[in-house]
């Protein structure tokens, strides 16, 4: 009975001081608890546009537009066919626009990862210069503020080819499935859920879309396109990737695209 009581006696003591112990703190690198809680986080809002216009057709937010922003230091073009966002010492970023949303205080758009929106001013920028329209852009959580303004002549868009260096992984992995080299890449992108999009264009006239997940090594979805399915800015230009070589002929102009990666060719008749 000794012996039982004894016994007892541990047990409740371990217990005891057991529960007296304090909680441990996650493991160093263990992140998991605050990324959940980051995950949580809503993205900043974007500022109100109003009730859709009437007549949209007669909104000052129909053009094209040119934008800056500081601290940090940012610039965006919003063209017809393609919106580009540079800052400072970081890879630009380029993306396909989608439709305008047009409204009683503002225009806003979404464009790949980014989320923008212009609103009208008067905006004025450190230097005293006063511009239009106020211009906002929400890129991974974070909000870019800056000043907008009306793109005055012709600036001819870069187009998709200036994130080539981040679309290079898809683009090799989409070109694995070309059945009659060789081809060409006619458009690629990034969507806002990170998949990456690249138009084939095959020696033989035929057309593929191929989709891949977001590090671009894995095909999602790869299938015949018809010759009608064309996006704004594809084929401008095309890219041939190395060592393949360009499209030839009195209508084409080509140059070498950035870090060798391939040839950049352009339609001129």
């Amino acid at each position: 009975m000794r012996q039982t009581l004894l016994i007892s006696t541990v047990i409740a003591l371990g217990l005891a001081l057991n529960a007296c112990k304090p909680a441990q703190a996650p493991a160093p690198g263990d992140d998991s608890r605050s990324s959940a809680a980051a995950s949580d986080v809503p993205a900043p809002p974007l500022p109100d546009i109003g009730a859709p216009l009437a007549d949209a057709a007669a909104s000052p937010f129909q053009g094209k537009f040119e934008a800056a922003g500081e601290e940090p230091y940012w610039t965006m073009d919003v063209l017809q066919d393609w919106v580009s966002f540079t800052r400072l010492n970081l890879p630009a970023i380029g993306a396909l626009p989608g439709k305008r949303r047009i409204g009683a205080n503002g225009m806003a758009l979404d464009a790949g990862p980014l989320s923008v929106v212009l609103s009208p001013g008067p905006c004025t920028t450190s230097s005293g210069d006063v511009h239009e329209f106020n211009a906002v852009v929400r890129h991974d959580g974070v909000l870019y503020e800056g000043c907008a303004r009306p793109l005055v002549g012709e600036r001819v868009s870069a187009g998709w080819s200036t994130n080539l260096a981040e679309l290079m992984p898809a683009i090799a992995t989409c070109m694995t499935r070309v059945k009659e080299p060789p081809a060409r890449v006619t458009i690629a992108y990034q969507d806002a859920d990170g998949e990456i999009s690249v138009r084939l264009l095959q020696d033989d006239g035929g057309r593929y879309e191929c989709i891949t997940r977001k590090a671009g090594s894995e095909i999602r979805y790869f299938d015949v396109i018809g010759d009608s399915d064309i996006l704004n800015g594809e084929r401008e230009p095309m890219f041939t990737p190395a060592p393949g070589a360009a499209p030839q002929g009195p209508c084409f102009a080509t140059e070498p695209a950035p870090d060798a990666l391939g040839s950049l060719t352009r339609r001129i008749c």
